[in-house]
């Protein structure tokens, strides 16, 4: 007895959300590498400011070298670092913006274990110099 033929089966994709949709759209045009890049500007201003104050106001430096505060940005560094790094690559191939960003965060991470020692405002400026480089380079072979 011959079998009735099984139906092809469809590809069922959910609709992607809103929010989903705005990330690949700021992926997709550089816009998350500036958005990146901003933030690394506004990190090496938190380092320096909080460096300055911490010298003028000791009380003040605790609430900006609250190490929760640098654990968060480095947090949201990486998650915004792999969304934009990863689909640059897939769209340009390059390896170069990919391994900068990669070298950033990872210096970055470092520097948050030298905060007893005194090397963090460095590291991190330094981490943060490197992981720009990777998002202007990113942008640029996207664009």
């Amino acid at each position: 007895m011959a079998s009735a033929p099984r139906p092809q089966s469809a590809t069922v994709t959910a609709p992607l959300s809103e929010g989903t949709k705005a990330m690949q759209l700021m992926a997709s045009g550089g816009g998350l590498d500036k958005l990146a890049i901003a933030l690394s500007g506004l990190c090496a201003v938190h380092c320096l400011v909080s460096a300055i104050l911490l010298a003028l106001l000791a009380s003040a430096g605790g609430v900006f070298f609250d190490h929760i505060v640098h654990e968060i940005g480095l947090g949201v560094a990486s998650i915004l670092a792999a969304i934009a790094f990863v689909s640059g690559f897939m769209r340009h191939r390059l390896i170069a913006p990919l391994t900068l960003g990669g070298i950033g965060i990872a210096v970055m991470a470092g520097a948050l274990q030298l905060h007893d020692h005194g090397g963090e405002i460095i590291g991190t400026l330094i981490g943060v110099t490197i992981l720009s480089l990777g998002h202007y380079l990113n942008r640029r072979a996207v664009a």
